[in-house]
């Protein structure tokens, strides 16, 4: 009997030691050395290149039409930012194409919100977007403005703040987290109270915000920014990997503050400086395809489709909108709608190649295996930006309300303030 206990003991240690060897032998090391490891990983999608969008020759609105079929179907969207997102993205369809079932749809599903009235949504309910105040643009309720100036003071007033005084994330004070995902929604949101209200401390305090996440995350070789601070251990510890849905988020701050500031500003001059810089870092990093990859710097990374569809799209409005040069930037932000439809979206609206929800990582290695879900709502409203831009490079779209009309369409109340 003794004899029995120790050989399966024995028996049981082998098993044990081969398993895990296996086990080990089937883990992908860390960092991979070349893209096609990276795309055999079973963590990352790849769409056959004969189903692509670009095969099938679909139009700017068709491909809208496949990749947003599924969500329009939804009995009810939820408040939440992908969502959001993504209803942001059909009003800019709405604006290139002028197609009104765009606007009547994201008016249906606000509407079921049940909003007051006379009040607004809390800024805690919209993180890093606000699709209320953007539906407003489109349809000039003039209720909103108040109340939306109102929660802006408080956003202002009460948003914790890190050392330096850049917005924290919240979390535990003590760190003093910031996140470049918050930095674009809060400069936008404060120059556009600016705009409606008049209070020119609005767009100190956007542009101020954009000053100090830079001097913070900005690396001044490659002009590319680090993902966030303070988020292990450390207060001033950078997360110094250069995330490329960041940079995405980042150029839709830029492009979405510039575009309330009065032009001849001295925060609009000094945003627009910025702005062509890291425009111009990021172009160094786009690859032969039209695609960013999802660590920027290491091109053995996945190329990714919510980044580089948001880059896209926002290098299309500050063209149009005279931000940035049309000769320089025009073409790589249609080789990148281009990349997507070949690489990343397939002919029946299917989107691959998006990372998924992704906060600061502790390695550069852990964002180089962030999985890429088929359909995930960042790249889905990423997509229908890219579209959007597509049509406004061809000239025949126009630019979101905000820009090309005046205050006066709105009857600026004056006793807003």
């Amino acid at each position: 009997m003794f004899c029995r206990r120790i050989l399966i003991v024995a028996l049981s240690s082998l098993v044990l030691r081969f398993g895990c060897q296996c086990l080990k032998a089937e883990q992908p090391p860390v960092e991979q050395k070349t893209e096609e490891v990276f795309e055999n990983s079973p963590s990352i999608t790849t769409m056959p290149k004969d189903r692509s969008a670009w095969t099938a020759k679909l139009t700017p609105q068709q491909v809208v039409d496949r990749v947003a079929a599924k969500f329009v179907r939804r009995e009810k969207i939820r408040g939440g930012y992908t969502n959001d997102l993504t209803l942001e993205a059909l009003l800019a369809m709405y604006d290139a194409t002028g197609d009104r079932t765009h606007l009547e749809f994201v008016s249906k599903v606000l509407s079921g919100r049940r909003i007051p009235p006379s009040g607004f949504p809390s800024y805690r309910s919209q993180p890093f977007n606000c699709i209320t105040i953007s539906l407003f643009e489109r349809t000039g309720h003039r209720q909103l403005i108040k109340p939306y100036i109102a929660e802006m003071n408080k956003y202002r007033q009460n948003a914790p703040r890190s050392f330096d005084g850049a917005i924290s994330h919240y979390g535990d004070p003590k760190m003093g987290r910031i996140l470049i995902d918050q930095l674009q929604d809060y400069s936008a949101r404060m120059a556009r109270a600016g705009w409606l209200s008049g209070d020119e401390s609005f767009y100190r305090e956007a542009v101020n915000q954009y000053r100090l996440f830079r001097d913070a995350l900005r690396d001044p070789k490659t002009g590319l920014w680090g993902h966030a601070r303070g988020w292990y251990e450390d207060p001033r510890n950078v997360t110094t990997t250069p995330w490329a849905r960041g940079h995405g988020w980042l150029m839709k701050g830029f492009v979405e503050t510039l575009s309330y500031l009065p032009e001849d500003s001295n925060e609009a001059k000094q945003m627009r400086s910025w702005l062509n810089d890291f425009a111009r870092s990021l172009l160094k990093y786009q690859d032969d395809q039209g695609m960013w990859h999802q660590v920027l710097n290491r091109p053995e990374s996945y190329a990714e489709t919510s980044s580089t569809a948001l880059i896209s799209y926002y290098f299309a409005r500050a063209v149009r909108q005279g931000y940035l040069d049309e000769k320089t930037f025009r073409e790589p932000a249609i080789k990148a709608y281009e990349g997507l439809l070949k690489h990343s979206v397939a002919a029946d609206g299917t989107v691959y190649r998006t990372c998924r929800g992704t906060g600061p990582q502790r390695t550069v290695e852990d964002y180089l295996v962030r999985e890429t879900p088929l359909n995930d709502q960042h790249g889905i409203a990423a997509v229908i930006f890219a579209c959007s831009g597509r049509v406004l490079l061809d000239g025949v779209g126009k630019l979101p309300p905000h820009i090309e009309q005046t205050l006066s369409i709105f009857e600026r109340d004056t006793s807003a303030n």
